[in-house]
């Protein structure tokens, strides 16, 4: 038994050593626990290196220190927000805030950290030079094996792009829209219905715009069967849709 004492007790002083050789070389950010923390050194060395080599942003903060203050940060986060490791450690993550942050999204963050759970909220933050990005955060509580909370372990996913797109395409419907419902023409969007001889038999209104209403007497149309609306249509009417 002491025998395996003194291993596990060499292999603890072995990991600090890497550690600190990582933080002495990399100087990026990496921080290790402070005294009188229960976080085995194994474990700080595998949370601390794993947020380190990934290309996602992410930060740790240490919610024993008054404040919660950010303990590490990647390189990644350093590039997404534009400030360097010296300028981050130690402070509270409200920095990223600005003008424009939902007051209601900082407060879900808040509320999960007073709760020690896990949170994903998409916040506006803001980069160094003031420029704004959409940011899909989720933070998770990080526990020892005695179930002492030790960090926060937080992920940022900047997803500006994809609203943006969302936007546009958005804008881009509401342009459509406005111009299927104000256009003179009746215009309809079907869904066609075939046989098994690949011939159209029927089809159903997906859209229909106002004028195409009062031209042609078909009220409430929208989701409804030509053949339930119009019994009997000529078969004109189906071939001429099926070939579009």
């Amino acid at each position: 038994m002491d025998a395996e004492i003194e291993r596990l007790q060499r292999r603890e002083r072995e990991l600090e050593d890497r550690v600190a050789r990582l933080e002495a070389e990399r100087g990026d950010g990496l921080r290790r626990p402070g005294q009188g923390q229960r976080t085995s050194a194994a474990s700080a060395d595998l949370l601390f290196t794993a947020a380190e080599k990934t290309r996602m942003p992410q930060i740790i903060t240490d919610p024993n220190q008054p404040d919660n203050p950010i303990v590490f940060a990647n390189r990644a986060f350093q590039t997404l927000c534009g400030y360097e490791a010296a300028e981050l450690i130690g402070r509270k993550c409200r920095f990223l805030q600005g003008a424009g942050t939902d007051p209601a999204d900082i407060a879900k963050v808040r509320d999960a950290i007073a709760a020690r759970r896990d949170v994903v909220v998409e916040i506006l933050n803001y980069h160094r030079d003031g420029a704004p990005f959409r940011n899909e955060l989720y933070v998770s509580p990080v526990l020892d094996p005695e179930g002492q909370l030790r960090y926060f372990f937080a992920s940022q996913l900047d997803v500006t792009r994809f609203r943006t797109t969302e936007g546009i395409l958005a804008e881009s419907e509401a342009r459509y829209r406005a111009l299927f419902d104000a256009v003179d023409s009746g215009f309809c969007v079907v869904e066609m219905r075939f046989d098994a001889e690949d011939r159209a038999v029927d089809y159903r209104f997906i859209e229909v715009n106002p004028a195409f209403a009062t031209q042609t007497g078909l009220r409430n149309a929208v989701g409804r069967w030509v053949s339930e609306l119009v019994p009997g249509l000529e078969r004109a009417w189906f071939d001429t849709y099926g070939e579009v």
